[in-house]
C-alpha cells in the first residue's frame, strides 16, 4: 500500500476500490499515472465488466459472465468518446456472433442480426433492410 501521490509517480499502479461488506469490487491498472484497464468484480472475484483505456480515455468496453472463455458483449470507442461499434455473442458449443451495431459519433447507422441474418442500414431517420441471407 502507498498513498495516491507515490502511486501516480510509479511506472504502473493499480488501485482496488473496496466495499466495506463486498470486499474488492473494482481493480484499477495505471502507468505512469494514466489509467489502462479496470475490472468490475462480483462477489467471488471474478470479472463481469472489463474496460481498456487508450490515453486515458475508455476504448473497450466488455461485460463477461463468470465461467465463460469469453465476453458476452463488446463495445469499441473511437478517440473521440464515441461508441463505434458494439458485438453481443453466445455461448453454446462455440463463441457465436449474433447481434453487430456499427455507430457514427455515437448513433446507430447499421445492424447485423445473425438470428434473422437481416442487414439494416439507417438512411436519414428510417431503417432499411438491405440484406437477408435465406
Amino acid at each position: 500500500d502507498v498513498d495516491e501521490r507515490k502511486a501516480r509517480a510509479a511506472g504502473r499502479a493499480v488501485c482496488e476500490v473496496r466495499h466495506l461488506h463486498d470486499g474488492v469490487i473494482r481493480r484499477e491498472s495505471f502507468e505512469r499515472g494514466v489509467l489502462t484497464s479496470a475490472e468490475d468484480l462480483n462477489a467471488d472475484g471474478a470479472a463481469t465488466r472489463r474496460l481498456t483505456y487508450r490515453d486515458g480515455k475508455l476504448h473497450i468496453r466488455e461485460y463477461w459472465r463468470p465461467g465463460q472463455k469469453g465476453p458476452i458483449s463488446r463495445e469499441v470507442f473511437g478517440p473521440d468518446g464515441f461508441k463505434t461499434d458494439e458485438i453481443r455473442w453466445r455461448y453454446g458449443g462455440q463463441k457465436e456472433e449474433y447481434d453487430h451495431w456499427w455507430f457514427d459519433r455515437g448513433w446507430p447507422i447499421k445492424r447485423l442480426h445473425r438470428e434473422g441474418r437481416e442487414v439494416y442500414e439507417k438512411r436519414g431517420d428510417t431503417w432499411h433492410m438491405v440484406k437477408r441471407d435465406y
